[in-house]
This record gives C-alpha cells, sequence and structure tokens, in this order.
C-alpha cells in the first residue's frame, strides 16, 4: 500500500520542499540529498537505520502501519542522487497538531544538514495543513538534537520523569508554535 496524499508517491508537499535540496559534502559537489515521502521500498532501510540509532527502536511494522495511516501520519525522506536512503523523519498529527515520533539521519551522513531539511520538510507540511503546533520528547543528553530543534524554533515546555529506557533518562518536550512562526 503507498502513501495517499500526494498525487505520486514521490511527489512533494510543496513547492517550497520540491526544491528542498541540499549538497552533501562527502563527495562532490555535484552530489545532492533530495527530500520525498516515504515508500515502501524505504521501510527496512528505515528500521534497519532506527535500531542503528536508538535504544528503543521502532520496528518494521511500525514504520509500516505509519506509512498506511496517510490520513495521520507523513513518512519523511532524504535520499541522495541514487535515491538511497539517508534519513527520514515521522510525523502523526490531527487538525489541530502534530507529534514529531522519529527521527534519524545514516551515521556517515550526520552534520550535513538533512535532519535540518527534514525538519523543514515537516514545517512547510504543518503550515499547509494549518496545524497548531508541533510538539517532540528528546534526550537531554541529545545535544546535537536538542540544538537543532532550538534552532527550527522549537522551545521547552515540559519534562518528562524516566520516559527513556536504556539508559534511563527524562524527556525534554518541546513544542514549535505555529501562530509564533507566521
Amino acid at each position: 500500500m503507498t502513501n495517499a496524499g500526494p498525487k505520486s508517491k514521490t511527489e512533494m508537499i510543496k513547492a517550497k520542499t520540491e526544491d528542498a535540496r541540499i549538497n552533501s559534502g562527502l563527495t562532490n559537489e555535484a552530489e545532492e540529498i533530495r527530500i520525498r515521502l516515504a515508500e515502501e521500498k524505504d521501510l527496512p532501510d528505515m528500521a534497519r537505520i532506527e535500531a542503528d540509532n536508538f535504544s528503543e527502536p521502532w520496528s518494521l511494522k511500525g514504520f509500516q502501519d505509519a506509512l498506511n495511516l496517510p490520513e495521520t501520519a507523513r513518512l519523511f525522506t532524504a535520499v541522495d542522487e541514487k535515491d538511497h536512503l539517508l534519513g527520514y523523519l515521522v510525523l502523526y498529527f490531527t487538525d489541530f497538531d502534530g507529534e514529531l515520533e522519529t527521527v534519524a539521519v545514516e551515521k556517515g551522513f550526520r552534520g550535513h544538514g538533512i535532519g535540518g531539511a527534514l525538519l523543514s520538510a515537516m514545517l512547510d507540511f504543518g503550515r499547509e495543513k494549518n496545524l497548531e503546533q508541533i510538539v517532540l520528547e528528546v534526550r537531554p543528553s541529545n545535544e546535537p538534537a536538542l540544538a537543532l530543534y532550538k534552532d527550527r524554533g522549537f522551545l521547552p515546555c515540559g519534562i518528562r520523569k524516566n520516559f527513556y529506557s536504556f539508559p534511563t533518562e527524562d524527556a525534554i518536550v518541546m513544542s514549535y508554535s505555529f501562530r509564533n512562526h507566521q
């Protein structure tokens, strides 16, 4: 089953997102990263990257379930020119708000703007859907993620005690208010 919504599986959410290309800086100036919606073929790589990045990763079935919920979920991917998956982001949403469920970038591709491009695509989608806010949880020890979220306009709004396991750690709850970023 494919993700409904856009007219084609790889169609971008907005014209702004269609042009969201970044230079990877890894091989040569010609190599670019493209942001597109996830497809069924991406899910095994998403599950692999997830398992490489998190102590309590989403399963392949979790990604499949999200892909099959086009009215309440969007899965964004970052791919290179050969359509190899380099990163992804999963957003669940209602008519009013969204929750960033998981985001990860392949270890060898971090620090090249891929996570920021994925967040930008998500925020563009949130504006298009007229969401009021998007929330997320992040480990206090994940300083690169905290810096990225703050840079994109997310603000801390609470703590969830002992939210994470392996190791046990609180979660910082952060929120992006579209009203404050018009």
